[in-house]
């Protein structure tokens, strides 16, 4: 956090002074916050989360209940007297909020008369931001809470105050002895109300043990889905939606809240600190509807070198309240050790932001290294493999015995999707959202496989269910998941200015480098000219580049290299030669010029065979093909190319050696394509065109879905394009 505060401590102290300007009116809203910063209430908003991790309301309610502290400590008010003062008018509310942050009532605190209950209250480090800190103590907010106090849970300690020795005696022997023999309360959540695990706050002032939080909400809500009676919000859908926390109902842009986003009837939230190298866990559950707290979990604290039991003890807690003790007993586990979960989840978040990324994938060996039984890391990493390492590494989860129900639905679905079996990875994908209906894993593979299988209006259903981030912190999941078959989707269906609303929608600082791409494709298909689109990849490299370069540290050149071959891919696919050969002859340009290659062969090849040189194309994958002849993706490419030329023994001789195959890898993606529809294309280009689409329908039959969107955009097929036999088996399902 503090790397984000420095970006802008002008922008905090400026906020930070807007409402102690304008505590005392109760009407000074996020609005009028935006107003006295010149900015909107979205751009207030978004800068006010990033820099403190707080909603604009709730940015200016901690300032007035810190106002309010001063008050009540300091001057001979009375608690109407505060409430009014503070922006309150309505005491009774005022006495609600203060005791939602302070855990006490404003009575109490003005009773005991010390900053000692501020010690373990989330609105502590909020009055400790450097920024914050400041601008408060210069307008009379000046708390400072004793070291020795900061550690101590304060609601025990304070209950006591005033009291007389020997009942402060009973009390205390009551909260060690008692409490630990009383049952737990039982929390009654009816059948329908899913429980969302949010990530703990980490309060220890250590930002390496930022993972304990985040392993705190992975798995408890993991494990607690297992108890029969209880339904949780997976962990992947709480982290993708985790900044919509703070939303409230009826809210002014129209925003659904975190609770309606995950389908959560309750929360269970909680921070974390240290104190004498232990590790104590405030923990409560919320009622998601009202935010208010249902119950108090005890204090739980362990050594920082065992936190993963101390998590495991604060989950059967939590699950004690929920059902029967047999139940619980019955459910306890042995977590993983905090490396490897710690690992697990950078790799998963590494995923999030870059897909395939070698430091992702590192993250996620290391998690299954140290921990053999760890399931998820081994799912996640087998996105990573290909063949017997693939199917050695699905082997071993079969064997893991203590897999959770929400893991095997993802390796089921994983498994299918491996095997070719896309209609059952697809009916599987769309059985588990019955359980988990707003999962958000299973809720974009489904968007997913249904716009692969032909039907976009399923998967612009499917889709809309994915809520677009408030920040961006999303990365390439969002994108390539939601973005890409959302916009494709719609294309398919002809609908060519929804999909440019939808993506000229999309905020700068979400944009990723797919998005340029999408609207080159878009425009093209809209009639623009060479010149227009030329002048469309300068426009997007005038305002866009330098932002996505530096949020994704992308090569500026090559990036107009990868935008000017999509320029040609498309203006081919409409049949427009001589744009074609331009845009084409820049890209190859340009990655010629690249010193360092590795990575854009692929590219290079496409801008060639683009630019109408077959023979160029044909030298270049020849000499390629020198330095590794087993080069699959190369070898199919120079068939295809042979074709183009018309040179038919000899492409056909060079697609024979595929003939025992029914799969194969084509351009580096991690599913294999039918052998028929790589065949299809050599066939297509040879003029062949009722031999192709026979191969096409087969392709079809067997389960073929992974190419562009459909087979109506592959420039391998363009001989194809208008026979109406080829239209029949793009058509787009019904609605």
């Amino acid at each position: 956090m503090e790397n984000k505060r420095s970006a802008d401590p002008a922008f905090l102290k400026k906020a930070v002074m807007a409402v102690i300007a304008h505590i005392e009116q109760e009407h000074f809203s996020g609005n009028e916050l935006a107003e006295q910063l010149c900015l909107s209430r979205e751009q207030t908003h978004r800068k006010i989360k990033q820099l403190t991790s707080l909603s604009t309301g709730k940015f200016i309610r901690n300032i007035r209940i810190l106002k309010a502290y001063v008050y009540l400590i300091q001057h001979n008010c009375s608690i109407a007297e505060v409430s009014y003062k503070v922006g309150f008018d309505d005491p009774s509310y005022f006495n609600k909020c203060f005791r939602e942050e302070i855990g006490l009532s404003p009575g109490e605190v003005k009773r005991i008369g010390s900053t000692a209950p501020l010690a373990t209250t989330g609105i502590l480090s909020f009055y400790q931001l450097r920024e914050v800190n400041e601008v408060l103590r210069l307008h009379g907010i000046n708390l400072v809470v004793p070291k020795e106090e900061i550690l101590d849970p304060p609601r025990k300690k304070w209950r006591m105050a005033g009291s007389v020795f020997s009942v402060s005696v009973l009390i205390a022997l009551f909260l060690l002895f008692y409490q630990k023999k009383e049952s737990p309360k039982k929390i009654n959540i009816g059948t329908n109300n899913r429980i969302a695990v949010l990530p703990f706050t980490n309060q220890t002032g250590d930002p390496l043990l930022n993972g304990i939080g985040d392993i705190a909400s992975s798995w408890i809500s993991n494990q607690l889905a297992e108890l029969k009676s209880v339904k949780t919000v997976p962990y992947f859908t709480v982290k993708r939606y985790q900044s919509y926390i703070g939303v409230l109902p009826g809210d002014p842009e129209n925003r659904p809240t975190f609770s309606d986003l995950v389908a959560a009837g309750y929360f269970v939230t909680g921070d974390y600190y240290l104190k004498n190298e232990q590790v104590y866990f405030n923990a409560r559950f919320v009622d998601a509807a009202t935010n208010e707290s249902v119950y108090d979990l005890p204090l739980m604290h362990g050594n920082k070198d065992s936190v993963m039991d101390v998590i495991e003890h604060l989950r059967l807690k939590i699950a004690g309240l929920l059902t029967n003790l047999e139940e619980v007993k019955l459910g306890k586990r042995n977590p993983p050790n905090y490396e490897a979960y710690d690992a697990y989840l950078k790799g998963l978040h590494e995923m999030g932001i870059g897909l395939y990324t070698e430091e992702s994938r590192s993250y996620l060996e290391k998690a299954a290294t140290l921990e053999p039984d760890f399931v998820m890391p081994r799912i996640f990493l087998s996105w990573f493999y290909r063949d017997q390492r693939r199917d050695s590494l699905l082997q071993q989860i079969r064997k893991i015995a203590s897999i959770t129900r929400y893991e095997k639905m993802v390796y089921d679905q994983s498994d299918n999707l491996y095997n070719n079996n896309f209609k059952e990875s697809f009916r599987i994908t769309l059985q588990s959202l019955d359980e988990y209906p707003q999962d958000y894993y299973f809720n974009m593979f489904a968007g997913h496989h249904a716009k692969s299988m032909f039907k976009p209006w399923l998967a612009l259903k499917l889709l809309d269910r994915l809520h677009d981030p408030l920040n961006s912190e999303m990365g390439m999941v969002w994108h390539y998941y939601k973005v890409w078959n959302y916009v494709e989707s719609l294309v398919m269906l002809g609908k060519y200015h929804d999909a440019e609303r939808y993506l000229l929608s999309i905020p700068l600082e979400n944009f990723s480098p797919a998005i340029p791409k999408l609207l080159i494709n878009l425009h093209v298909r809209l009639g623009k000219t060479q010149k227009e689109i030329e002048s469309l990849i300068d426009d997007i490299g005038r305002k866009n580049m330098k932002y996505l370069t530096g949020k994704f540290a992308l090569d500026e050149q090559k990036s107009y290299a990868e935008f000017y071959c999509a320029a040609a891919y498309e203006f081919s696919l409409v049949g427009n030669s001589e744009a074609t050969h331009y845009f084409a002859l820049k890209a190859a340009k340009l990655f010629t010029g690249f010193p360092d290659r590795s990575g854009y062969q692929y590219d290079l090849v496409d801008a060639l065979y683009l630019s109408g040189d077959f023979r160029k194309t044909r030298t270049y994958l020849k000499n390629e093909l020198g330095k590794n002849r087993n080069n699959d993706d190369l070898l199919i490419y120079l068939a295809q190319t042979a074709a183009a030329m018309g040179n038919e023994k000899t492409a056909l001789n060079i697609f024979s050696k595929y003939d025992s195959l029914q799969l194969i890898y084509w351009r580096r993606h991690e599913f294999r394509y039918q052998k028929d529809y790589l065949e299809a294309r050599i066939y297509a280009l040879l003029g062949k065109n009722d031999r192709a689409i026979a191969l096409l329908k087969k392709a079809v039959g067997m389960g073929q879905l992974f190419h562009y969107h459909d087979f109506g955009r592959d420039i391998f097929l363009k001989s194809l394009f208008e026979y109406p036999a080829f239209r029949k088996i793009i058509k787009p399902a019904e609605q």
